[in-house]
């Protein structure tokens, strides 16, 4: 997947104080969409999940981890997994840096 946005970036603060989905998370969402559906199962996981991500930014400026995961996380909802408090281990690692950037993501279903 594309190099996602950070949380600074993922939502907007309306003229009446609500909050609303950045272009720059919207756009994100929908390229995931449009590259995981394929692959997808026919309905979301209700099962207990582990997730492995690997961001593999651009440049090597200082990022936070952090900043890119909820956005990572929450593209995948109801199309790969119902809900995000199905993650009981979630792994996070900065890879290599990537011309463009990326996302790499790998998730099972956690053993009982």
């Amino acid at each position: 997947m594309p190099q996602p946005p950070s949380v600074n970036h993922y939502t907007r603060s309306s003229r009446h104080g609500g909050r609303y989905l950045s272009k720059e998370a919207l756009a994100f969402k929908q390229e995931t969409h449009r590259r995981v559906a394929p692959f997808a199962p026919q309905s979301p996981s209700e099962n207990r999940l582990v997730v492995k991500v690997v961001f593999g930014f651009k440049d090597a400026r200082k990022r936070d981890l952090d900043n890119y995961l909820k956005v990572t996380l929450d593209s995948l909802q109801n199309i790969i997994f119902a809900d995000d408090s199905q993650i009981d281990v979630l792994l996070v690692k900065r890879g290599a840096k990537v011309a463009g950037g990326q996302v790499m993501i790998k998730i099972w279903e956690r053993a009982a």
